[in-house]
Formats: C-alpha cells, structure tokens, sequence
C-alpha cells in the first residue's frame, strides 16, 4: 500500500501491515497523518489456479477491501480517501475479475461513507516503469460524481484509459404480460442503486412496492 499527500506522489511510502486485518487499516487511518490515497498493488500477485492457492489468490483481494472499508466506516472517516486496486493484465483469468469487482464494490462503500472511493487499475505497461502513486492519484483526483468510472486501464506507452457502461439497444416490444397497476412487488436489496431504480420504474407504472435491504 502507498500513501500519497496533495501534491500527488511527493511523499509516497510503504504500508508494511496485514492487509487484510481490519484492526491494522484502522490504525493507520487513525493516525494524524493518514493517507488520501491508498495503492493496493496486486501487478507482482501469482496467476491464481486450481486449489487452495488459487482460492486465497482470488479472495485476497476482497478480504483486504473489505477490511479496509470496515474500518473506514467505523471511524466515519470524513476527509476523502481513494483506494486504487492495481493489477497486471497478466494476473490471471480468476485474479483479473475478482479486483474489477472491486470498484464496484466501492460504489456499495460510498453508500455508507461518501468519502471513501475505490477504483481498479488495469496495468499493461511495466510495473517497474510506472509510477503507481502518481497515476493512482490522477485517479483519485477525478471529478467523485454518480457517473465517475471506477474501473480503468493504464495502456503500454502509459496512457490512462476509463472502462464505461453505455446504454445498450433495447427491445421496444411490449412485455406478454405486463403488470396490472395495483401489483405489489417484493424488491430483495431495495436499498441499492438498482433497486432503486427498479422502484421507480414499477412505481410509475402503478405498481406498490416493499423494499427489503440485505
């Protein structure tokens, strides 16, 4: 892990802790002088294969967010803090998703604790030739709004690239069997963001829901 101040990657350092306990993330973010930028660098991590090394290859990853994002939200940390989760493109088929999902587990985070970010980095280029502070801080910097990526590559010649969702085309035919206005409608994790929007687009339709959160 490696801290960053304002002026970006002028005072990056290592974090020698156990990553994936929380009691450790909470005493660095504790400290007076926390971080505004966490690195997870995840681009020297073994391709993760069968067995009981592939599983702790794949599950790393979220162990160590999670137990970050726990003691974030147990401190109510409210100065902004972004973590950037980086792999190599090389990392593996089951190593390479597992820290995408990362970033949108962030999105869950934010939820709960709006300064806190993450986001993941796909790295092509050299790990050696790449300043991870210094592009994990051109991330960090990037406008926080709802439509902020949260995954993102740094290509070889080092250039940074936002993965984005765009609307795909849809099926304008009518459903077989539309509901009847008065329906009512259990939506399961109802206080996400898709269950959001899934509310809304029954209530307008006439539908009465009930929300269930996790």
């Amino acid at each position: 892990a490696e801290r960053t101040d304002s002026d970006h990657a002028a005072a990056a350092r290592s974090l020698r802790i156990d990553a994936s306990a929380e009691a450790d993330w909470s005493a660095v973010l504790a400290d007076d002088a926390a971080p505004e930028l966490i690195v997870l660098d995840y681009t020297t991590w073994p391709a993760a294969g069968g067995g009981a090394a592939g599983r702790e290859a794949v599950y790393a990853p979220f162990d160590e967010a999670f137990a970050l994002a726990r003691a974030a939200m147990k401190l109510r940390v409210r100065r902004p803090l972004s973590v950037v989760a980086v792999y190599g493109d090389q990392a593996g088929s089951m190593l390479m998703p597992a820290v995408q999902a990362l970033g949108a587990f962030g999105r869950a985070v934010r939820n709960e604790s709006p300064s806190v970010r993450f986001s993941a980095l796909a790295l092509a280029a050299d790990p050696r030739r790449i300043d991870l502070a210094a592009i994990g801080a051109t991330i960090a910097a990037l406008p926080g709004d709802a439509q902020r990526a949260v995954n993102y590559r740094c290509t070889a010649d080092g250039r940074l690239q936002a993965e984005r969702l765009t609307k795909a085309a849809t099926d304008p035919t009518p459903l077989a069997r539309p509901l009847a206005a008065g329906s009512v409608v259990v939506v399961s994790g109802g206080a996400g963001g898709i269950g959001r929007l899934m509310a809304g687009f029954l209530t307008a339709r006439g539908c009465r829901v009930a929300l269930l959160g996790r």
